[in-house]
């Protein structure tokens, strides 16, 4: 109104309601390269103006008033008979739309869960699309339009939805980490909460967050096994992975790239509040020898291996992207491992598990190491974050062991003349990395810096002698 009135600039939240009504027309036409290009510019309103306040109505947004033509325009693209392509670009605009904080009620956000979960009916993986093949039942025959699309792009659509769903997820774990009573007091004239409270989404995706995590894991399966060096091929499966055949690896390992961040992230989410936080610290010791109850004892003994496995999965894929060249990974997947580290090692299952294997400790205070070196500021606080927990651990694992020993003086590192060897202490990898902090927030304290100002001290006075 103050736009309109001064008659200053030509902004476009001034012709919101036209650009809206545009992106519904584009985002139902008839023709399909139309419609993404009507989703994305959908997106892009949503990235946009989700954050613009009504000047009419405190403490509300004002896409609020346009809930009713955004899931209108989204509805089309979740039908039986629409492409792989336009679904995917469709779930992108549903989980950002769901995620920004627009919808206050959890009757607005059923509205766009209700589309999420039929293009969730879609995602199988290659085995129970066999079983499926072979007695199809009614509901089959009728998700079965993807058959006339290549396996690439089924490939495709079933990552995005995946993706859009983790994005969700990750989104309601953030917001439920929030203060409930900043969330409650925060009301507007009408009396209700400005933001929608945050059990409401993570209500939405707990409903399907069983069938998710199995999906979530298998897709990360299939991109540790795409990542591997061509030297081990062999030992691949030969019909390939859970959602693409050997056949379209080639083609499919591009969606993986694109989809990965999200799901690693997400699986540890689930890991740090449902997985690692029930499992205790003696879960992955072996069984007894003479168990009371044996069948209860081998289902305990396949839950700990399991376990083990997937928090194998989720820090190997974190350390490797790390590890790897920033060009070589997707925007902003450093961060997501370094947020991934922090929810694995929150859990005292997954830190009293790296505190018993030194090696292992040892590579991951080094890849902290090179975090702090190349990573954003905040990134490098996660990383920090990290170190502290894991020592922390390692501090308690070594009481525990002089507790045990008999002579507490040979426990821990550097026996009795107190060498630590680079590589192969933990103490030393530790120092290393308190001292790249150190000296990225004091430069003036790095001893390169200290023997630069020496240099040019002595150059100077011998200049001045001259």
């Amino acid at each position: 109104r103050q736009l309109k009135n001064s008659g200053q600039g030509d902004s476009l939240v001034l012709y919101l309601l036209e650009l809206v009504r545009t992106v519904f027309m584009a985002s139902t036409g008839p023709v399909n390269q139309l419609k993404i290009s009507g989703l994305h510019a959908l997106k892009e309103v949503i990235n946009l103006f989700a954050d613009v306040p009504d000047p009419d109505y405190t403490g509300h947004a004002l896409l609020e008033q346009y809930q009713a033509q955004i899931s209108a325009a989204l509805r089309p693209a979740f039908a039986p008979d629409t492409p792989p392509d336009v679904t995917a670009k469709a779930c992108q605009v549903c989980s950002m739309w769901m995620s920004c904080g627009v919808c206050r009620s959890l009757s607005d956000l059923r509205h766009i869960q209700t589309l999420m979960v039929s293009s969730l009916s879609k995602v199988k993986t290659r085995k129970e699309e066999s079983r499926r093949d072979s007695a199809p039942s009614e509901g089959d025959r009728q998700q079965s339009t993807s058959v006339r699309y290549n396996e690439s792009t089924a490939t495709m659509e079933k990552l995005a939805v995946l993706k859009a769903w983790a994005e969700v997820y990750i989104k309601a774990c953030e917001v439920s980490r929030s203060s409930p009573e900043s969330a409650v007091a925060a009301l507007d004239e009408f009396g209700d909460p400005i933001n929608p409270s945050s059990p409401d989404l993570l209500q939405l995706v707990s409903a399907e967050l069983e069938n998710l995590r199995k999906h979530w894991l298998s897709a990360l399966r299939d991109h540790a096994m795409l990542q591997l060096p061509s030297q081990f091929e062999p030992q691949l499966p030969p019909g390939g992975g859970a959602y693409y055949s050997s056949a379209t690896a080639e083609t499919a390992a591009v969606y993986y790239r694109q989809s990965w961040p999200s799901l690693l992230l997400a699986s540890a989410y689930w890991m740090s509040r449902e997985d690692l936080a029930l499992a205790t610290r003696d879960d992955d010791l072996p069984a007894p020898s003479n168990p009371a109850s044996p069948g209860t004892a081998i289902s305990s003994g396949q839950s700990s291996q399991d376990r083990l496995d997937r928090f194998r999965l989720v820090l190997g894929l974190a350390v490797k992207s790390l590890c790897s060249s920033l060009s070589d990974q997707p925007a902003g997947s450093q961060h997501t491992c370094v947020q991934t580290l922090y929810q694995l090692f929150t859990c005292d299952w997954s830190c009293c598990h790296l505190a018993n294997d030194r090696s292992m400790l040892i590579e991951l205070l080094s890849v902290l190491h090179r975090v702090l070196l190349t990573a954003e500021v905040h990134s490098q606080q996660i990383a920090l974050q990290v170190v502290s927990l894991i020592l922390s651990s390692y501090k308690d694992h070594l009481k525990q062991e002089k507790s045990k020993s008999a002579d507490a003086s040979l426990v821990g590192e550097g026996g009795k003349d107190g060498d630590l060897q680079p590589g192969q202490s933990v103490v030393f990898a530790s120092l290393e990395v308190c001292l790249c902090a150190v000296v990225r927030a004091f430069p003036m304290l790095s001893p390169q810096h200290v023997n630069t100002s020496a240099t040019l001290d002595s150059t100077t006075r011998a200049m001045h002698r001259a």
